[in-house]
């Protein structure tokens, strides 16, 4: 019998972009706001990256030549597998795998595709777990978790029945609670588990600034925030972050966009993957999570935002030796 993935379902959405702005900063600009030189390239050699996301097309020129990009997927059983299907050049697992090798070119990408349902707006955060606990045991460092819960949206969308606000709060503290529970199995049930690093979501609106989405809110992972084009925190990010990162950005010089806290996330993967190397971590989350928290920037985010909203600031790579 097939493996069936148990309840809370129907919660999980794929990724969802914000509306295009006034044009994605260029490469050069978001590299340099992170502190990035070609000289870190180095860095992420010998590291490997996790990613949970939409497939990634592996042929993409949006990669950089020779990206070493290993894929798995969920098979028929519902059972981890290894995945040989073309992907989507343009979707939003390749742009996300994108945006990390352009930080760590050198490390390895092992990219998880989470199951059709997702792309419904359907899924169990057990498909999480077990994509997160393969990844583990791949030995990755750093895992990118570009999908997330948008219930936290529901119970203040102003259309909604107070009925359905109701009901999307609960929905939102059950999840907050399962999520808990499944960071307390990760945390002594998997040895060296990497860090985890999520984007807050990109529901917010002027003047309504929502609490991050799961998972960013729970499992002791980092949450990113996205600031825009002029460096001041989008009106899409959620609060709750621990970090900002570049969050309108192109990723080749046609200026092929990416856009949300899922782009800020990836940046902030593979910032985390180079101080993996700069400091010979091998499994010390709680370490990498304080160097990257540590040397992040408050200064490089325009005017003065709310802590919540941006938490330490702008994430850093490594000071070069």
């Amino acid at each position: 019998m097939p493996f069936a993935l148990p309840e809370p379902a129907r919660h999980l959405a794929a990724p969802v972009e914000p509306a295009a702005g006034a044009g994605p900063l260029s490469r050069s600009r978001w590299l340099d706001a992170i502190g990035w030189t070609p000289a870190h390239r180095a860095l992420s050699r010998g590291r490997r990256v996790g990613l949970v996301d939409r497939a990634v097309d592996p042929t993409s020129p949006l990669l950089p030549g020779g990206a070493r990009v290993l894929r798995y997927r969920f098979a028929e059983d519902g059972l981890p597998e290894r995945d040989g299907s073309p992907g989507d050049g343009q979707d939003h697992g390749t742009r996300s795998a994108a945006a990390i090798l352009a930080v760590a070119p050198e490390a390895e990408l092992h990219a998880f595709a989470l199951p059709a349902a997702f792309r419904r707006g359907a899924g169990s955060p057990l498909a999480l777990v077990v994509a997160i606990c393969e990844l583990a045991r791949r030995g990755v460092d750093v895992i990118c978790v570009n999908a997330s819960s948008r219930r936290v949206a529901g119970f203040v969308n102003a259309h909604a029945a107070p009925e359905a606000a109701i009901d999307a709060l609960r929905g939102h503290l059950a999840e907050l609670d399962y999520y808990r529970a499944v960071g307390q199995l990760l945390a002594t049930s998997i040895v060296d588990a990497p860090l985890i690093v999520a984007g807050t979501g990109n529901d917010s609106r002027p003047g309504i600034r929502l609490p991050a989405s799961q998972p960013a809110a729970s499992w002791g992972a980092v949450a990113v925030g996205a600031l825009d084009r002029e460096h001041a925190v989008s009106a899409y990010s959620h609060g709750g972050a621990h970090l900002v990162a570049p969050g309108d950005v192109a990723l080749d010089d046609r200026g092929q966009p990416f856009r949300g806290t899922s782009a800020a996330a990836a940046i902030t993967a593979g910032a985390a993957a180079l101080w993996a190397g700069r400091l010979g971590l091998d499994g010390d989350r709680e370490r990498l999570r304080a160097h990257l928290i540590a040397h992040a920037r408050r200064d490089r985010v325009a005017g003065e935002p709310d802590s919540d909203d941006v938490g330490a600031g702008v994430v850093q790579v490594p000071p070069l030796p």
